[in-house]
């Protein structure tokens, strides 16, 4: 049955489906269940709403297909811009603001701006560390390299250090000074040790040093040669004689 009011009335009880008709909607027709609609609320298995504001929402399982974003927060390359937070439906993410952040981007996770815990920093993202020891006595010959270490630095800064514990060996004895060069990855010296006059057999120690500010991106090889002012005798390099490199990123 069908029902046509043409005058509007303080208050209207309907009772069943009730068909609006001649509305300014696409199908001019909308239909309302009033069995559905309580005072103050509507409860509804499903909303499909264009533009949804709330003041406060409880919810149980929230499903979102598209992105979750709080403010003006996007995520670009390995930070983000603006402030907030966003989420994406592939799992990549950003919160802070545009100098301080954390962000994923499908690939790495990254801290961006001040970082304090040493426990959320990826090892060799600061410091990177290459280092050789003797393992047991090996003789070296005049201008032999004696040591060496190889690291990538990155362009990073490098702090080098060698401990060498040797004896001499003067050839036809008696003593002679030698120096230990410590050079770079281009072979020039930067650093030596001059050890003065040392007699046949006795005790050759040094300590050499450098600190390289700027330093090639790929992988420097450094060494330690050994030079006897006579050109011929050797040296027994002994056991903990030793190069340590490290590079400081931050």
């Amino acid at each position: 049955m069908a029902v046509t009011i043409s005058t509007v009335y303080n208050w209207t009880n309907f009772n069943g489906l009730v068909s609006f008709t001649n509305l300014a909607t696409s199908t001019g027709t909308t239909f309302i269940n009033g069995g559905n609609i309580d005072t103050g609320t509507i409860t509804a298995s499903a909303l499909n709403v264009t533009n949804l504001s709330a003041v406060s929402t409880n919810t149980g399982n929230l499903n979102v297909t598209g992105t979750f974003q709080a403010n003006t927060a996007a995520l670009s390359g390995t930070t983000m811009t603006g402030s907030g937070g966003v989420l994406y439906s592939n799992g990549n993410f950003a919160f802070g603001n545009s100098t301080t952040n954390i962000a994923y981007n499908g690939t790495s996770l990254y801290l961006n701006g001040s970082v304090v815990a040493t426990s959320s920093i990826q090892g060799n993202a600061v410091t990177v560390t290459a280092g050789y020891s003797i393992s047991s006595t090996t003789t070296f010959g005049a201008y032999s390299t004696i040591l060496s270490v190889s690291i990538n630095s990155s362009g990073a800064p490098v702090w080098i250090n060698v401990n060498i514990n040797s004896i001499i060996n003067v050839t036809g004895g008696g003593s002679i000074a030698s120096v230990f060069i410590l050079k770079n990855g281009s072979g020039t010296p930067i650093d030596t040790y001059n050890s003065g006059n040392i007699a046949d057999g006795y005790p050759l120690t040094g300590f050499l040093s450098a600190y390289l500010s700027s330093t090639p991106s790929t992988t420097t090889t450094y060494t330690v040669e050994f030079s006897p002012n006579d050109g011929s005798s050797n040296i027994d390099l002994q056991t903990y004689s030793n190069i340590f490199a490290i590079a400081t990123k931050r």
